[in-house]
């Protein structure tokens, strides 16, 4: 029968060369100056002829080359390099999985948690009301004891040794040779590092001269120009070396140290690690099988900026639990300069009194101020739009103090002159 008006309809969205022909035999389907006894084998013709030109056009062949580029990619292993697990040492035996009583059949003993606030539960249920002699609702409150510090902060605020912080990450990262490394490294390694800073002029403490990487002694040339872009269109991360795992979790910041003669690489991660790699592995012995990379724990919450001192002395780390903590290579310590606290009359002569102001608040971000000669001032940003400025000279103080957005301030920085 001939081909009905739906058909023909299909036929010519499908392709655009159909044409309907006036003297059609009955019955039969044409497609492309070709006759089809059925609709079905015009269909598949047309099927076919679209494979040929998508195989001719190179398209088909491109997505092949596509998916297996996909696919190789996703099954290439993540890099050996740097710290690595201790699949020998048994992890600390973990809790026993809690099951639930309601599944189990136990009844329920009527006990809920009406309340809870500072650490003190307000316990309800028909259990206290029973015990309590009557038939209306009974509440007791109960105070619960909490090892945790402030903030879910990694100790009190006192100092963090380098063996304390390099052991804090736990049996997974820490193998036989880890902490005697780490220690080698920040005592003697890394004062290397700052020892051939060169000295600062006393006349311009706030100033930061220009890396001799980006300077030109005359007017950069069009030959100059030309050259260092493509030096920086040749950069790859192809070779193997230039990869390594520095922290065991998602990276947050990253900075890296003042010397003109070596690379050395810092990581912060949402864990509170901050890892030090050194690229060039100086100084290294290689016994602790990390290549370079030394792992420490100075936070318990995500590590959200790193940044080293003018002099390559001091390392400052900020994190999500509102604590600033400083690395100096002369007390091989990480000591706790500056942390927020709320209103509650415990933390009352703590600098950072009543500066959290509770769920949503951490602090995001801090910049040195260059203004100071020996880097002991820094403005500060937070989850809630403020910003200060912290004068942590002799007692230390908060000398700025001030909303300045109504949403989070990521970023906060001074210009080098100080204006």
């Amino acid at each position: 029968m001939p081909a009905t008006r739906r058909q023909k309809a299909a036929a010519t969205a499908n392709d655009t060369s159909y044409e309907e022909d006036d003297d059609d035999t009955p019955g039969m389907h044409y497609f492309d100056g070709n006759a089809y006894a059925t609709y079905e084998e015009m269909v598949q013709a047309k099927r076919e002829r679209n494979r040929q030109l998508l195989q001719s056009s190179g398209l088909l062949q491109a997505s092949a080359d596509f998916r297996d580029s996909i696919r190789k990619s996703k099954q290439k292993t993540a890099t050996k390099r740097g710290i690595k697990t201790d699949k020998k040492r048994k992890a600390a035996e973990s809790l026993p999985r809690r099951k639930s009583g309601r599944i189990a059949g136990v009844k329920a003993d009527g006990f809920y948690v009406e309340d809870e606030r500072a650490g003190r539960f307000t316990i309800a249920g028909t259990s206290i009301s029973a015990a309590a002699g009557g038939n209306a609702a009974a509440s007791q409150e109960i105070e619960v004891a909490d090892d945790r510090f402030f903030n879910d902060r990694i100790n009190d605020g006192s100092d963090i040794s380098v063996k304390e912080a390099a052991e804090n990450p736990g049996a997974k990262w820490v193998k036989e040779a880890t902490v005697p490394a780490a220690e080698k490294f920040m005592g003697e390694i890394l004062p290397s590092f700052a020892n051939e800073m060169p000295a600062r002029k006393a006349s311009s403490p706030g100033r930061r001269a220009s890396p001799k990487s980006v300077t030109f002694k005359s007017s950069p040339s069009n030959k100059n120009i030309a050259s260092l872009s493509s030096r920086i269109n040749a950069l790859s991360v192809d070779d193997e070396s230039c990869v390594s795992k520095v922290v065991p979790d998602r990276i947050y910041s990253v900075a890296c140290h003042p010397s003109e003669s070596s690379l050395l690489v810092c990581a912060g991660d949402k864990k509170g690690h901050v890892g030090l790699w050194n690229f060039d592995q100086r100084g290294e012995d290689g016994t602790n099988n990390a290549d370079g990379v030394h792992l420490f724990k100075p936070h318990n919450r995500v590590v959200t900026h790193l940044e080293w001192n003018r002099t390559g002395t001091s390392l400052l780390s900020a994190s999500y639990d509102g604590s600033v903590r400083l690395f100096d290579i002369h007390t091989q310590k990480f000591q706790e300069i500056f942390a927020t606290y709320d209103d509650d009359s415990a933390f009352k002569g703590k600098l950072g009194y009543g500066v959290d102001t509770g769920y949503g608040y951490w602090t995001q971000y801090f910049c040195l101020d260059p203004r100071n000669a020996d880097d002991r001032c820094l403005f500060m940003s937070t989850s809630k739009g403020t910003v200060l400025h912290l004068d942590l000279r002799s007692k230390g103080k908060i000398t700025f103090h001030h909303e300045l957005s109504e949403k989070k301030i990521n970023t906060v920085s001074l210009h080098p002159d100080g204006n």
